[in-house]
């Protein structure tokens, strides 16, 4: 037994909790810390047995911790045991937090609310310092957070600590928590308003960053949350208010891309006998009629003279234009074409004169659409994604681009499964596999961008099959039902938010990732009770 009393084991318990909230938006190094003082506090307080006890006695929690178990089975059968074991190594937590959490002493709902109150801080405080990557005073905020100034090329880099993908969910969890608090009833409306100014803070963070997943789960969830409040919600007032919005955001929000989508396939000119066939120069233009690729409603490959644009574009850059690549790893003469196509300008040596010095950097840092310079700009986000899906149907090339990849990351993620439909490849063999099937179907990624399925239901069947898919299933969505009437509306919340991200995203695969899901299924489902009902 230890020397210490069960109030201070309790109180380096719940600090530890607290370090973990600092650490999730914030420090992988914390994210380990955290669960480093857990862990040794657990065994320096003793009690084993009890705490055994109490952690199987918490069903939930048993069936959670069988995720962990798949992991270890698909062992028996893995070919790459150094990536199964780097790959056991980060999804430590799945066993370790369930255990120690569900193990340890009950925690109130005010001891909740404080490590949700400290976690929304933490998040807060990161959007600030992210942001600050945007303003002029990012030297300033460099310097007071000691971190080494670097190019932003891309707004979701903005995203310091881990990657902006994790930091959005985490975002939109801490929405619907700002949300929650407002609508309580014991609050002064100083106070709600305050909540809501930071919650609407949050997703103007988000169209900062450009995070579509973010804000389509935001979208998603808060439609859901309306419908919900429209169905239940007794007061006039409040049902139409959130029926008319249930009605109105789809609408605007349909409109507004819908209006989006018909500008992108509004053509400038269509008549292709009246195009002119010499530069001002007197050279030769070329034309590909036959590809549709758009910018701006123009067409990319029309109004091109080699002759002209290359040695006019070596003048003005050291990135050759034969061959040559910018910085996001694209040929320079493709972007260039694109971004010339955007302006409205012809490819010849009187369109190169028209981009000053600012454009052509842009150029060479990969920007190939107008639109797209604004580092910050979630119109020219939308925009690239319309581009992606047309281009993809075209081309067929998903380049490096983030939609068109998760298709073909997800059709070469199916082939594998097809191949090994019951139990997959085991722990450690998915990547391999994966690689092995992009050579077999000749696949157009490049090798640079061959990567993982970007879907973890996916990348669960594909390590341990259908079956193992089952399992997983289970073991995520069992204890929710075994809980369901403890959960309150932020279990919930976060519940659909981490299967939503499933979709289109290995949630699992980051050590901020999988800490997030675990942590808070741990605090919500595991850490207030072993009843059922």
């Amino acid at each position: 037994m230890s020397a210490l009393s069960q109030t201070t084991h309790f109180r380096i318990y719940f600090f530890g909790l607290l370090v973990m909230a600092v650490g999730l938006p914030c420090s992988n190094l914390l994210m380990s810390l955290s669960q480093i003082i857990i862990g040794i506090n657990w065994i320096i307080e003793g009690d084993y047995r009890a705490k055994l006890s109490r952690f199987l006695a918490n069903k939930p929690a048993v069936i959670f911790t069988s995720i962990f178990g798949l992991h270890l089975l698909g062992l028996l059968y893995t070919a790459d045991f150094n990536y199964a074991l780097a790959d056991l190594r980060n999804k430590v937590p799945l066993l370790v937090l369930p255990f120690l959490i569900a193990s340890s002493s009950i925690l109130s709902k005010e001891r909740i609310a404080w490590v949700f109150r400290i976690f929304v801080i933490a998040v807060v405080l990161g959007t600030l310092v992210c942001a600050g990557e945007l303003t002029p005073f990012n030297d300033w905020v460099r310097a007071l957070f000691n971190y080494p100034a670097r190019e932003i090329m891309d707004a979701r880099s903005i995203s310091h600590f881990i990657s902006h993908i994790r930091f959005a969910l985490m975002i939109c969890l801490s929405i619907f928590w700002l949300f929650y608090q407002a609508a309580q009833v014991h609050n002064s409306a100083k106070i709600s308003i305050g909540y809501i100014a930071v919650a609407m803070w949050l997703i103007t963070f988000m169209f900062l960053m450009e995070s579509v997943t973010g804000l389509a789960i935001v979208f998603i969830v808060g439609f859901a949350s309306l419908l919900y409040v429209a169905i239940k919600q007794k007061r006039k007032v409040i049902k139409l208010g959130s029926l008319a919005l249930l009605v109105l955001i789809p609408t605007i929000t349909f409109s507004y891309i819908g209006g989006m989508v018909m500008d992108f396939y509004k053509v400038s000119e269509n008549n292709v006998a009246e195009l002119p066939k010499h530069t001002a120069a007197g050279n030769l233009y070329f034309h590909d009629i036959d590809n549709r690729q758009l910018e701006n409603g123009n067409y990319v490959w029309r109004y091109v003279c080699h002759l002209e644009i290359e040695p006019e574009w070596n003048k003005r850059s050291l990135i050759p234009f034969k061959r040559g690549r910018d910085k996001a790893g694209q040929f320079i003469e493709y972007t260039l074409f694109r971004y010339m196509t955007s302006r409205g300008l012809y490819k010849d040596t009187e369109g190169l004169a028209q981009l000053n010095d600012e454009e052509i950097a842009a150029i060479e840092n990969g920007v190939a659409n107008v639109r797209f310079s604004d580092v910050s700009n979630i119109e020219s986000r939308i925009y690239g994604i319309i581009w992606q899906i047309d281009d993809y149907n075209h081309r067929g090339a998903p380049g490096g681009h983030s939609l068109s990849q998760r298709w073909e990351f997800w059709k070469t993620g199916l082939n594998v499964l097809k191949k090994n439909p019951l139990l997959g490849v085991g722990t450690g063999d998915v990547y391999n596999n994966m690689l092995a099937q992009y050579e077999a179907d000749a696949s157009l990624l490049v090798p640079a961008y061959r990567k993982h399925p970007h879907n973890q239901y996916l990348s669960i069947a594909l390590a341990f099959g259908l079956i193992g898919l089952l399992v997983f299933l289970w073991g995520l969505t069992y204890p929710v039902i075994l809980k369901r009437r403890k959960l309150d509306y932020i279990a919930i919340v976060f519940i659909a938010v981490v299967l939503i991200s499933m979709i289109t995203e290995d949630t699992l695969e980051t050590q901020a990732g999988v800490s997030f899901v675990v942590f808070f299924y741990s605090l919500l489902l595991f850490s207030t009770g072993n009843e059922l009902e």
